[in-house]
């Protein structure tokens, strides 16, 4: 065989080894990714991380969960000794007293009862569930107001609280750790991520037992005047864990 004819083979094998091996690498590429993701979502399945949606109420600057949503969320139910003037939670038949819980060790953070609904601080929730024997993931989305001007920005809080005695994993797709949106309607009018650009990376948090995720925002919509729904999630893998919703108005300044 004369050089001409080898010269033109290694050409060809050349081209094919161009055209072939990024080709080849890249599907080995994606399939690392893959893996590693079906590998962090099985993990993220087996945290037992159960999304329980309870509206905190920021009452006197102190996070606050009404105790009737509580109790319908562990399945308690509630009674009322009105000579005693004591609240009781019953579980099973074994009834306790919120009586014990008015304050906490600092005596800063006390239970409030306004018109008929009592409401009790984050940290009184969490005695609350330990001497139940209950363990709760909470997620909540809550804003500093109601209404707010046209000039105004939104002031939103994203919290997870892990009232469990065991750390969580919470795994995430990307740099995004969560999205909001503003609604009227079934129309969708803004979006928190819309112009926003994230890394794309497996990122993961681990949770420990009593710790909690917050995230603060100061929101700018820029929407007319009009009644609107807030509502967001936390972007998990396999599946994103849904934030309770929150009616906001806007008005004219």
């Amino acid at each position: 065989m004369n050089s001409f004819k080898l010269r033109i083979i290694f050409i060809i094998i050349g081209i094919i080894y161009i055209l072939l091996v990024p080709a080849v690498f890249a599907n080995e590429l994606d399939a690392t990714l893959s893996g590693e993701i079906d590998s962090l979502i099985s993990e993220n399945q087996n945290s037992g991380v159960e999304n329980n949606k309870m509206k905190i109420y920021n009452l006197a600057g102190i996070e606050m969960i009404q105790l009737r949503d509580l109790a319908e969320e562990a399945g308690w139910s509630l009674y009322y000794d009105s000579v005693k003037k004591e609240i009781f939670i019953n579980n099973n038949g074994q009834p306790f007293s919120l009586e014990t819980l008015n304050t906490d060790s600092k005596g800063e953070e006390s239970i409030i009862i306004r018109e008929g609904r009592t409401y009790l601080p984050i940290g009184i929730v969490r005695e609350v569930l330990q001497e139940m024997g209950e363990g709760m993931i909470i997620t909540s989305l809550y804003t500093d107001q109601s209404v707010y001007r046209t000039d105004e920005k939104i002031t939103a809080h994203l919290r997870l609280y892990n009232f469990t005695d065991k750390s969580i994993r919470l795994n995430f797709g990307s740099g995004q750790r969560y999205d909001l949106y503003l609604t009227q309607g079934d129309e969708e009018l803004w979006r928190w991520s819309d112009d926003k650009f994230f890394t794309m990376a497996l990122i993961y948090k681990e949770l420990e037992a009593g710790e909690s995720l917050e995230y603060d925002l100061e929101l700018e919509p820029g929407l007319s005047p009009g009644e609107y729904i807030l509502a967001g999630k936390l972007a998990t893998l396999p599946e994103a864990m849904e934030l309770n919703e929150v009616m906001i108005e806007i008005v004219v300044n």
